[in-house]
């Protein structure tokens, strides 16, 4: 009984300690649960919420807690349990999105409305409002027809040449030959764009250019058949219209004319593109030939270089000028050169392959003007003194304007200047003379004025000797005017008066030499050279020995004992026995 009783104990106690256990892991749970927070759904795009046409979103859970199950509505009818799933909109519109999550104890639902936006794109549309077709260079109007349930606030034309439009309704001209596919891009005020493309829209033919030329333009003959020769580009068919009342719509047609004067007409087709060429006057049938010609001047200075000019119609090939002077020229538009004054006649005749010649003179139609031939007196140009004041004359005959320089800085403009000349020097006078024609003329005359500073110069054969030395002087002076007086003082008390004097000196010493000039105007000058002449007398030869007797062998002092008026500077003595010395 007692271990029965003490089994049940320990059965009870058992159960005791196990219900305590799951008490308390029922009190963790609580707890645990208790401490969990509440889910709150979020989310967010990860590309664009707004688009045209239809839309691709990539949506992003932001949703906090710790949700286990998701429920997306798209708003287009669909749905989704991902947690970051793709929707696709496929038609514009406005979408709000809901977002419902939950965990084992709570849920939460956000919605986010007209949160998806998708715009309708516009329809990109264009016309031509004129012709779509035409010759270069071709100009057409575009126009915008675009649709759109929203404001287009951008269009940008292509038009297939390199050429480009911002405008709504562009007009563009094309200027090369060609088809070309224009394209309209379109952008609404949502951003949405849209492009339409034209093929082949537009074709610009190649506008044909009528040119022409014949074998003649011009004929002296009474009737003349003249053939057209067509080279005009890009044409297919033709009409002349020759101007005297008939037509051809041949290529290269022969007319023939009578005598008169005709306007030409060729129209050169292609397709619709015509080019109309009109030459008026372009043939003269039957009149004579009218030589013509103009100057680039009809008068001028002697030496006149005249440019003429043939201004003979219907293009000559033969000319023949005469000038007037003796001169001629084949040129057509020769320049001569008129070196002389006088009045000339010219006259000039044309031809075309040796016929239709005819001669027109003109006369007097180039005059030739002589220029002034100076001619100028003055009182004096010469003096030996300054100042030396000149008066000059021009007498130049019909002489208006004067422009007198001289080398001393001085210009004068009047017709009798009074020049000073302050400094001895030569100068120059450089004189222009303009005269009553316009004619101007300039003489340079070197050295005109002289204010003479001769000096007296000398030279001599010899300077210096011994008595008696003879002595030839000549006179060196440099002078532009003839020297007629010279009067020389050799020093010694002698004279002379001839130009170039010989001289004696009979006594030794240092003298000088003066000469005193006069020339043919009375102007003297005079010049000292001093110590120039040096005469000496014959040394006084003496000497000395220390011995007169001497043993052999025994050497001789000698001494030099001479006197002399200069300073001697050379010995040479010979000792009797063949021995010399020079010192």
């Amino acid at each position: 009984m007692t271990k029965l009783l003490t089994k049940e104990i320990l059965i009870l106690s058992h159960f005791s300690v196990k219900l305590f256990y799951l008490f308390l892991i029922l009190l963790t749970m609580f707890v645990t649960f208790s401490a969990t927070s509440q889910v709150i759904a979020d989310f967010t795009t990860s590309t664009s919420n707004t688009g045209c046409g239809s839309l691709v979103v990539e949506f992003q859970d932001l949703s906090s807690g710790v949700p286990i199950t998701w429920f997306w509505d798209f708003g287009n009818g669909n749905t989704s349990n991902l947690q970051n799933p793709t929707a696709i909109y496929s038609s514009a519109g406005v979408y709000d999105i809901s977002l419902t999550v939950t965990d084992l104890n709570s849920n939460n639902t956000k919605v986010e409305y007209s949160y998806i936006k998708v715009y309708d794109n516009p329809v990109a549309d264009l016309s031509v409002v004129s012709s779509v077709e035409g010759c270069s260079p071709f100009t057409t109007s575009f126009e915008d027809i675009s649709i759109s349930s929203s404001i287009i606030n951008s269009w940008l034309w292509d038009f297939g040449d390199g050429g480009s439009s911002f405008l709504q309704h562009p007009n563009y001209e094309y200027i090369n030959p060609g088809t070309y596919t224009v394209s309209l891009s379109v952008v609404d005020n949502n951003g949405c764009q849209s492009i339409a493309t034209e093929i082949d829209l537009i074709r610009v033919n190649e506008n044909p250019e009528a040119i022409f030329n014949t074998n003649i333009t011009y004929s002296c003959a009474p009737s003349e058949n003249v053939m057209f020769y067509n080279s005009s580009v890009g044409a297919s068919s033709y009409f002349w219209d020759f101007g005297d009342g008939t037509t051809s719509s041949l290529a290269n047609p022969n007319h023939l004319y009578n005598t008169g004067i005709y306007t030409i007409v060729l129209c050169a087709k292609q397709g619709n593109c015509i080019d109309t060429l009109i030459m008026n006057d372009y043939l003269d049938i039957g009149n004579p030939l009218y030589p013509e010609f103009a100057t680039n001047v009809d008068n001028g200075c002697e030496n006149l270089l005249v440019d003429f000019i043939d201004m003979t119609d219907h293009s000559p090939d033969t000319w023949f000028w005469d000038f007037g002077d003796g001169s001629t020229s084949s040129d057509q538009n020769p320049s001569h050169n008129y070196l002389n004054p006088g009045i000339y006649h010219v006259s000039l005749t044309t031809s075309i392959g040796g016929f239709c010649s005819r001669t027109i003179t003109y006369s007097n139609r180039i005059e030739v003007f002589a220029k002034p031939d100076i001619d100028i007196s003055f009182d004096t140009n010469y003096s030996c003194t300054p100042p030396l004041t000149v008066n000059f004359i021009d007498n130049t005959i019909n002489a208006v304007h004067r422009n007198w320089h001289f080398s001393n800085g001085l210009t004068f403009h009047g017709s009798n200047p009074s020049v000073l000349f302050s400094n001895y020097g030569l100068y120059d006078l450089s004189l222009t003379v303009v005269n009553s024609d316009g004619c101007a003329i300039n003489q340079q005359m070197d050295d005109l004025i002289n204010v003479d500073s001769f000096v007296v110069d000398i030279i001599s054969d010899v300077s210096s000797g011994c008595l008696p030395l003879d002595v030839s002087f000549i006179d060196s002076i440099n002078s532009i005017r003839p020297i007629i007086d010279w009067n020389w003082d050799f020093g010694d008390g002698s004279f002379s008066n001839i130009q170039n004097p010989n001289h004696q000196y009979s006594s030794f010493g240092i003298f000088d030499v003066s000469l005193e000039v006069v020339n043919d105007y009375g102007c003297i000058s005079s010049q000292i050279f001093s110590n120039y002449i040096s005469v000496s007398d014959f040394p006084n030869i003496d000497f000395s020995v220390n011995s007169n007797v001497f043993c052999v062998g025994q050497g001789v002092d000698f001494m030099d004992l001479s006197s002399s008026s200069n300073n001697i500077t050379s010995w040479n003595w010979d000792f009797g026995d063949g021995s010399f010395s020079n010192i």
